[in-house]
């Protein structure tokens, strides 16, 4: 067996501490936070920085940077002002609005109108849930911590109701999760659609993404999407 490498995070360029994160506490399946403005309008982005922290009661976290002005972004901004949010469970049919949906689109635009994807009324919050997610949590803002010196922030939400499509689930049991592949030769073509459509598109060059997934298989095309590494934009 090789000798370990050994990494002081205290003395790395913040990147490098990130791809070492990010590489290593995989599978993530990445999610939209749907959250709506006090105006009205539906913000959509996507994070793989998202977990279950509690049971009972049920509660699901985010962590959301803030923008390089250190202002913070519009889930978070929205999250706060309305008191609820919804996370959407992002599936491998929708991955390309999920890439599109991270372009740093103006507040009052919406990533739903933006990407064509469909925003239906949330049952016991004010957040729209995402009509071609399989999955929706619908949160209640529990609380913010803000953590480090750039104030970044784990948003907890209480999950007061949860929408599922009984495509993904069987005898109770949720089957989108069965089971976890390899899916080199699909992040390639992945990233050979995103870099082809630079010229017609915002999805490189506005969200700069590269994205090699991996993919978590179940049926009905509802396969889980897997991030290896995914930088972009979140709003």
């Amino acid at each position: 067996m090789s000798e370990h490498l050994h990494f002081d995070p205290a003395t790395m360029d913040p990147r490098a501490v990130y791809r070492l994160l990010v590489g290593s506490v995989v599978p993530r399946p990445i999610g939209w936070a749907s959250t709506a403005s006090g105006a009205g309008v539906a913000n959509l982005a996507p994070f793989s920085f998202f977990t279950v922290v509690c049971v009972a009661p049920p509660m699901i976290s985010l962590t959301i940077m803030r923008k390089a002005d250190g202002s913070e972004k519009h889930t978070l901004k929205n999250a706060r002002a309305t008191g609820d949010f919804c996370f959407n469970v992002v599936t491998l049919p929708v991955w390309k609005q999920m890439v599109d949906s991270a372009n740093g689109f103006p507040e009052d635009d919406s990533e739903f109108s933006e990407t064509g994807l469909t925003p239906i009324p949330g049952l016991r919050v004010r957040a729209p849930r995402v009509k071609e997610a399989p999955i929706h949590f619908e949160c209640r803002l529990e609380r913010v911590i803000e953590l480090g010196p750039k104030r970044q922030a784990l948003m907890i939400g209480e999950v007061v109701h949860i929408d599922v499509d009984p495509g993904v689930m069987t005898d109770g049991y949720m089957t989108c999760a069965s089971s976890i592949r390899s899916a080199a030769s699909t992040a390639s073509s992945m990233r050979r659609s995103v870099t082809s459509s630079s010229a017609r598109s915002t999805t490189a060059v506005r969200a700069s993404a590269v994205l090699t997934p991996r993919l978590q298989e179940g049926p009905h095309d509802h396969a889980l999407l897997l991030p290896h590494i995914v930088r972009c934009r979140r709003q």
